[in-house]
């Protein structure tokens, strides 16, 4: 996965900004190839063989937030990866985002529907007592 050539970045601290708030996270590991930009977020907690593609979807939108970062500062294909630490799992989660395919604002709409949904029932739930 990484070429002697590559740039590998640790603990990358970013975040993205949205039309109803931002995003922040810390990329646990962004690989810059020639060609495309690989996020790893290595998931560290007891798993389930059984139950590794349920996992896989529960951190999708995690995935897709930090595509989104990198995307905001770096032009190449963006490609993500979950890392099952204890079975030493790669998921191969392949969720590609290019700057010319239309994906990322998609992803960033999509993304920006999931934090006003999620606002918008923190209200409800603090109000609605």
């Amino acid at each position: 996965m990484v070429d002697s050539d590559d740039a590998v970045y640790r603990e990358l601290k970013a975040s993205v900004e949205l039309a109803h708030g931002s995003i922040s996270g810390i990329v646990d590991c962004l690989v810059l190839g020639d060609e495309t930009a690989t996020v790893v977020d290595y998931k560290t907690g007891r798993v389930d063989e059984s139950k590794l593609e349920q996992k896989t979807e529960y951190y999708q939108p995690q995935l897709e937030a930090y595509a989104l970062m990198v995307a905001a500062f770096d032009d190449r294909p963006v490609t993500t990866s979950l890392y099952f630490t204890e079975i030493e799992a790669d998921t191969g989660v392949e969720f590609s985002a290019g700057s010319g395919d239309g994906s990322l604002g998609e992803l960033k709409s999509s993304l920006d529907r999931r934090l006003r949904e999620e606002i918008e029932a923190q209200i409800k739930a603090e109000f609605d007592m």
